[in-house]
């Protein structure tokens, strides 16, 4: 926001560049995560897609200036499947699990509430901004807070879930 406040330039750039790093490690967190190879075989061929279409779509369709929505679109789906898988292995577990534990049940909660949250949003865009439904951006601030709230309270509540639910001596 800075940079095109002071430059008056578009910053939709910073925003390719980043989504082309933010993509490849929540991959990287669910290659991580998964334990099958079946499972590792799936995010990297996720991965190695995302970033052939995100390449493709910066170079040859829409440029390095213009906000790469196709690919954010395809990452965020692409991390909902695998929150989603990682949702149905863990419950199609024979073991006995207490889901409290998990720093990456949490972790994975928060991104599927996130991108499924974005994504709809996103997939809206075009008709709010048609209909001059959010002209200042309101709508969309009280959405991404909400979101931003929810995945890095959850991310964070992940990491501390081994210690808060620990029996006291």
């Amino acid at each position: 926001m800075l940079y095109s406040t002071y430059t008056q330039k578009s910053n939709h750039f910073i925003f390719n560049f980043y989504i082309l790093i933010q993509f490849p490690v929540y991959f990287l967190i669910f290659y991580a995560t998964f334990e099958e190879r079946r499972m590792k075989f799936l995010v990297i061929t996720a991965t190695v897609v995302f970033l052939i279409y995100h390449f493709y779509n910066m170079i040859f369709r829409e440029g390095l200036f213009i906000f790469s929505t196709p690919s954010y679109t395809l990452g965020s789906v692409l991390v909902i499947v695998c929150c989603l898988v990682y949702f149905f292995n863990l419950l199609s577990s024979e073991s006995e699990i207490n889901y409290f534990r998990i720093p990456m049940f949490w972790i994975a909660t928060g991104l599927l509430f996130y991108f499924v949250g974005d994504t709809v949003y996103m997939s809206l865009l075009g008709y709010i901004v048609k209909n001059n439904l959010d002209t200042e951006g309101r709508f969309y601030g009280y959405i991404m807070f909400t979101l931003n709230f929810l995945l890095y309270g959850l991310t964070t509540f992940g990491f501390v879930s081994n210690h808060v639910w620990k029996k006291k001596i």
